[in-house]
């Protein structure tokens, strides 16, 4: 095939972004875990500076267990409502 043909070039980056496109795609999957993870690492974390308590890179899920009870959905009058609660 002719590398200075048109046919070529598109052929080429059409085949290059479906590589990188799936790569990317396997990437996201195998660390969406992780990710999670970290998200709930980061609530905690907030939650216990609100309330201002420390905990160490390793233990906020501990600190959040020993002195989070339960978790809520509150409007804006105090009141509980249906929602998504943040849960550890």
């Amino acid at each position: 095939m002719n590398k200075q043909s048109n046919t070529y070039t598109i052929l080429y980056s059409a085949i290059m972004v479906v590589v990188v496109g799936a790569v990317l795609a396997l990437t996201y999957m195998a660390l969406k875990p992780k990710q999670d993870e970290n998200i709930a690492n980061d609530k905690r974390m907030q939650i216990l500076s609100a309330v201002h308590l420390t905990a160490d890179d390793g233990n906020y899920k501990a600190v959040y267990d020993k002195y989070v009870n339960e978790t809520f959905v509150v409007n804006m009058n105090g009141e509980k409502v249906d929602g998504e609660a943040f849960s550890s």
